[in-house]
């Protein structure tokens, strides 16, 4: 990449507009889109025979193989899906800056992207997912710390490893069919009248205490 300087501009980068650059609203959108299309296309990757296959073998090779598994050629494919995965990400992100460099391959966001799946869970896409905008966000939010708030990963890192060794969804995944189903029977509306009723409630604690006290 670096001696390819008419392709990729060598070591300083190469900068290009795209539709993505100047329509935030569209890049959002697309990029979402692209998102929930990948997990889609995973989960139903994962719940057929290559995927049970492959879960097989990151369980145990040694079982996997005696039973008839070939370790090998799934973890051929699991690469090729994730690399191909990768792919996707590191094209619309290049699409959403107009600006490509070799050091944003960095060996630093390589590490960043393995905190995301260790917070996340090592077996959930879906906690991956969210552990990577919960992250992303926070960054952000504590950028007054400036270079400090790099102290904020070791820090969740370890207490994710004290108290929740397996992440925060572990094996588990968030379902789009149970979210949907939840929402068209109403789920925001009975979350928001709980509060509502726990709001009530403890106003009226609060009053028939302070009238207590008077007397």
């Amino acid at each position: 990449m670096v001696n390819l300087k008419g392709i990729t501009g060598g070591p300083n980068g190469k900068s290009f507009s795209t539709l993505l650059c100047f329509n935030p609203m569209l890049a959002y959108i697309v990029i979402i889109g692209v998102l929930i299309l990948l997990i889609v296309l995973i989960q139903n990757f994962i719940r057929s025979t290559y995927g049970r296959a492959i879960l097989a073998v990151r369980e145990d090779e040694i079982a996997a193989n005696s039973s008839g598994i070939s370790v090998f050629r799934y973890k051929m494919i699991g690469f090729v899906i994730a690399s191909f995965v990768a792919g996707i990400g590191g094209a619309l992100y290049v699409c959403l800056i107009g600006f490509i460099k070799p050091e944003q391959a960095s060996f630093n966001n390589s590490i960043n992207y393995l905190i995301y799946v260790v917070l996340g869970g090592m077996g959930s896409t879906t906690g991956s997912v969210l552990a990577a905008f919960v992250l992303t966000y926070l960054q952000e939010f504590l950028r007054f710390l400036k270079n400090f708030r790099l102290l904020i990963y070791p820090v969740i890192l370890i207490i994710v490893m004290l108290f929740r060794p397996q992440g925060l969804l572990g094996h588990k995944e968030v379902s789009f069919v149970k979210c949907y189903e939840w929402l068209k029977a109403g789920g925001l509306k009975k979350l928001f009248a709980k509060k509502a009723k726990t709001a009530e409630a403890s106003q009226s604690d609060l009053a028939v205490d302070s009238t207590k006290e008077e007397k």
